[in-house]
């Protein structure tokens, strides 16, 4: 080594056993609705040769790389398959190898991962209307309720009103849903037949049929014509809310534009009756 114009630096390499530094969340009992499960090891991983989620009736699913689950460096990203919600136990399972060709292992098992979780049943509700006070203005063009569940199935979207009655609405045009989010198109014409009807009848009344990811229907209400008792009894969420008519004006005269020499006198013309 003695050779001038060099420099050698030794290690010596202690071999280091893989195993799980952080899981989120932790083994034990989660929510049903849990989507994901993320995992930290404590050596970079090199081969991932199985991940599967099963139950303890035969239930398994094997997941898929950049699919069902996520690789970076020393860390796992699983998510869940929406069967899950609706099952009362799981089990995670993994072989993993890290940089030095070893098996990760975490607990007391020689060369397999496995976590243990006791799924909790959720109860669906609603907890936003998307509305201050639940009151809307005719010139509100949607609606976003959010769930506490995400959403699987959307049966039925219907608006019940004083000042009419109206067909169910259609997913795609006039709703549609992601993950825990409803979102519903109001139809302006809907709104605008408030306009003509007496305040104490300005009520809207949105009837949902909602199912969440654990096959349960969405029993809610805040309306008083269809209270908690009638949710439950239909499975249905009653959303109430109270249409204000908001005046617009319907023509300028003179249109508005450039003019060399200003008009003395503008008109403008509402859709309803003003007060100064």
């Amino acid at each position: 080594y003695n050779q001038p114009g060099m420099i050698y630096v030794e290690y010596a390499l202690a071999p280091v056993d893989p195993t799980i530094v952080e899981i989120n969340p932790v083994p034990g009992e989660i929510e049903a609705t849990n989507k994901s499960i993320y995992m930290s090891f404590n050596t970079s991983i090199a081969e991932v040769e199985k991940i599967e989620v099963k139950d303890s009736k035969g239930w398994t699913a094997e997941m898929v790389l950049d699919v069902n689950y996520y690789v970076w460096d020393k860390d796992i990203s699983i998510i869940l398959p929406q069967e899950t919600a609706k099952k009362e136990d799981l089990s995670v399972v993994l072989k993993v190898k890290d940089i030095q060709g070893k098996y990760a292992t975490y607990g007391e098992e020689e060369g397999m991962v496995n976590l243990a979780y006791t799924l909790v049943p959720v109860t669906p509700t609603v907890v936003d209307c998307g509305a201050v006070n639940q009151t809307i203005t005719t010139s509100t063009s949607s609606l976003e309720i959010m769930f506490n569940t995400p959403i699987a199935k959307v049966n039925v979207v219907q608006i019940q009103a004083m000042f009419g009655e109206f067909p169910p609405l259609v997913e795609g045009e006039d709703y549609s849903f992601y993950d825990n989010i409803l979102t519903v198109n109001l139809p302006a014409q809907y709104l605008e037949n408030a306009v003509y009807a007496p305040e104490e009848y300005r009520e809207l009344l949105l009837c949902l049929d909602v199912e969440d990811i654990q096959g349960k229907k969405v029993a809610y209400s805040n309306s008083a014509m269809y209270p908690q008792e009638a949710a439950e009894a239909y499975g249905m969420t009653f959303l109430q809310y109270s249409v204000k008519p908001v005046t617009k004006v319907t023509s300028i005269d003179p249109a508005c534009g450039f003019y060399e020499v200003l008009p003395s006198e503008v008109t403008l013309t509402f859709d309803n009756t003003i007060q100064a």
